[in-house]
């Protein structure tokens, strides 16, 4: 059975309603379809996903990037949002788009990924690491205390 995970910003209410809307649809059709927000941070079973439809703007879309990982599950990110770089459609597209994509039937675009190691040193002196597979970047600041940073970057 094919099944979709749909991916929702919940400060989104017409992206909230869209996606009950699609998850009915989807039913229809005889595809095994789950909601959750944009917020979950685990999915246990993410790997038995064939789709993933983000509901939102480009942070709901890096949001799902990051629940998928390295899995290889193909991602479609409609725009509730106000910039869409990353989206691939407008929510009057939604149905038809998600259509096309459970029937093979649009372009994949793969994407680069980053793996990023951040040490950090706290103002005791003890410091952490985060590993990290990133989407598109990775974000420095100051913290704070509002201290000048520095940092090395190597390749």
């Amino acid at each position: 059975m094919f099944r979709v995970l749909i991916i929702v910003n919940e400060a989104r209410f017409d992206a909230v309603d869209d996606a009950e809307e699609l998850c009915n649809k989807l039913v229809t059709y005889g595809v095994d379809t789950n909601i959750i927000p944009n917020t979950e941070t685990v999915v246990t079973d993410i790997e038995s996903y064939n789709l993933v439809v983000s509901l939102g703007g480009d942070g709901t879309l890096l949001c799902a990037a990051r629940l998928v990982g390295s899995m290889g599950i193909p991602i479609v990110g409609i725009s509730y949002g106000h910039l869409g770089f990353l989206t691939c459609a407008t929510p009057d597209e939604l149905l038809d788009t998600v259509t096309q994509a459970i029937n093979g039937k649009l372009h994949v675009s793969r994407r680069s990924t980053l793996s990023i190691c951040a040490e950090f040193i706290d103002m005791d002196g003890h410091s952490h690491n985060i590993r990290r597979i990133v989407r598109n970047d990775l974000a420095l600041g100051h913290g704070v205390y509002g201290d000048m940073i520095s940092f090395e970057v190597s390749v």
